[in-house]
């Protein structure tokens, strides 16, 4: 029975005095024995006393089991209380290290400077994190600066950009806004996807923002949202409608078809900035904004298609208009009977709107200074009427034609533009013009310059629909009060060692006379040369 007396437990070290558990168990107690295979696989049976031998092993085993695995428990518990302390003790620690941080030092005033600059943009109410809202979360001190400063509140945005969001956590959002505003003027912007604007939570809370309306300053919205408070509500529009709206400056429009959308402004005397886009301006509606500065149509049905849109009443009805865009709208204009005057016009942009040409001769504006020009005309005339009749100096000229035939009709005349960009069709076109301007003008020291006062200039080429060869010209010296010529040609991948060695010679010339010449040539493949191999 040696081998069995070998597996007795009963020599295990003592338990430590000091923690109880046992000392150097894991080196004194030997590694599991292997079974004693030669006495199981024999015919051997244990008599009477091997038994008892036996059964004392396996009865010494299992305590020795049982008291072990109790002691692991205990240490298991231990460590995680060990852990648990030093989690605690950590994160103590670290709040103690966090109070001696530069950030607890800002006073209040420049905490709040702070904010503005990260949130200039206002509050967006369909952000799933960051923002403002986590501010309120950082601490007490934070929560309370932010709530304390209205200001910081005033820029609502009610954007959906999430196709998933809580309309609870929405309305909930604009109320607080709404509160911690106060009474500072609001800057609102309302552009919703039917989904949203068909939720009556989120309904709930436009109309909120509708009853301040007498607080907006701003107030940009599409046709989508302000069609629906104005025909689910009668009375919100009633009450825009009674209030005037007296502090709002602002109006931005997009999507707009009502014409009670429109009505619903027309106490706003206090517009001094208009943008109308993607909508219908009904023929019938009258203009009351005689304060505004700034109007910009842009990809608009102007009246109806079986009528002429009377335009003379929307430029009388804004006499101190100072910056017009018109940009890529439909309308057929009536002509205007007698010459209108709009005496503080400054900035004018027509973009692809030929009926506006036909009436600027009857136009008068003797304020302007930077004029932009784009779309089909082969006739410069009207303008020209325009600008001669009304005695005006351009400055600043950015023109975008198809031919070099209207540009030069126009640069002829203008002599005070200091500042130019073209932008032609064709590569050709754009080379005609910068030809004019620098070289031809000049050429054995005949004539003046094209423009005398030009200090900057512009160029946007483009030589994918034309494959003509174009000439440098003669050098000869730049006008004096020119300091920079900005080029950017766009060619086929053929032609592009051709156009290089070509305004090559512009940007030697540009150095010979110490004038910086900033020149791309940027070239594409010629989707036709494959096809003309085949």
């Amino acid at each position: 029975m040696e081998n069995l007396t070998d597996l007795d437990l009963h020599h295990l070290p003592p338990p430590c005095s000091k923690c109880g558990y046992l000392s150097g168990i894991l080196s004194k107690v030997p590694p599991p024995m292997e079974a004693p295979t030669s006495l199981l696989r024999s015919q051997y049976l244990p008599s009477t006393t091997d038994r008892m031998t036996i059964q004392s092993i396996v009865s010494s085993g299992n305590i020795a089991i049982q008291s072990l695995e109790t002691q692991l428990s205990e240490l298991k518990m231990a460590t995680r209380l060990l852990q648990s302390r030093l989690s605690n003790i950590r994160r103590h620690t670290e709040f103690q290290r966090s109070l001696l941080s530069p950030v607890h030092q800002l006073p209040n005033d420049l905490l709040v400077e702070i904010f503005f600059y990260v949130f200039h943009t206002g509050v967006d109410m369909f952000t799933r994190s960051g923002d403002i809202w986590n501010v309120l979360q950082v601490c007490a001190r934070w929560r309370n600066v932010a709530q304390d400063t209205p200001l910081l509140w005033s820029k609502i945005t009610v954007a959906q950009h999430l196709e998933k969001f809580q309309p609870c956590t929405v309305a909930a959002r604009i109320r607080s806004c709404l509160e911690y505003s106060r009474e500072v003027p609001l800057s609102v912007t309302l552009a919703l996807a039917d989904a949203a604007i068909s939720d009556r939570t989120i309904q709930h809370a436009i109309k909120d923002v509708v009853n301040h309306a007498h607080r907006w300053t701003y107030l940009a919205t599409g046709g989508t949202t302000l069609c629906f408070i104005l025909r689910e509500d009668t009375t919100i529009a009633t009450l825009i409608q009674q209030e005037g709206l007296p502090n709002l400056r602002t109006l931005k429009l997009m999507g707009c078809h009502s014409y009670t959308a429109y009505s619903a402004f027309q106490g706003a005397t206090a517009l001094d900035d208009v943008s109308l886009c993607y909508g219908t301006v009904p023929d019938a509606f009258a203009f009351p904004w005689t304060n505004v500065r700034r109007l910009s149509v842009g990809l608009c049905n102007i009246g109806s298609s079986s009528r002429e849109f009377d335009i003379s009443s929307l430029f009388c009805a804004m006499p101190h208009l100072e910056d017009l865009e018109w940009a890529h709208n439909r309308h057929r204009l009536r002509a205007i009977p007698s010459v209108i005057t709009l005496a503080y016009l400054r900035d004018l942009r027509v973009v692809r709107s030929p009926e506006l040409h036909k009436i600027m001769p009857m136009l008068r504006v003797p304020c302007l200074t930077t004029l932009e020009v784009e779309g089909r005309i082969i006739d410069a005339g009207p303008l020209l009427s325009m600008i001669q009749m009304s005695t005006c100096v351009i400055e600043r000229l950015s023109l975008s034609f198809e031919s070099s035939t209207p540009a030069l009709q126009i640069l002829e005349k203008l002599h005070g533009v200091k500042i130019l960009s073209l932008s032609l069709t064709t590569i050709e076109a754009s080379w005609e013009v910068l030809s004019s301007l620098i070289w031809d003008s000049m050429i054995n020291s005949k004539g003046p310059f094209l423009l005398p006062s030009l200090r900057q200039l512009e160029d946007i080429m483009d030589s994918r629909s034309s494959s003509a060869n174009a000439n440098a010209g003669s050098r000869n010296s730049l006008p004096a009060p020119l300091c920079l010529v900005k080029c950017m040609a766009y060619t086929y991948e053929d032609e592009y060692d051709e156009y290089d060695d070509m305004f090559g010679d512009l940007e030697e010339f540009g150095e010979e006379l110490g004038i910086p010449v900033d020149f791309q040539l940027i070239k594409t493949k010629n989707p036709y040369s494959d096809r003309d191999e085949d």
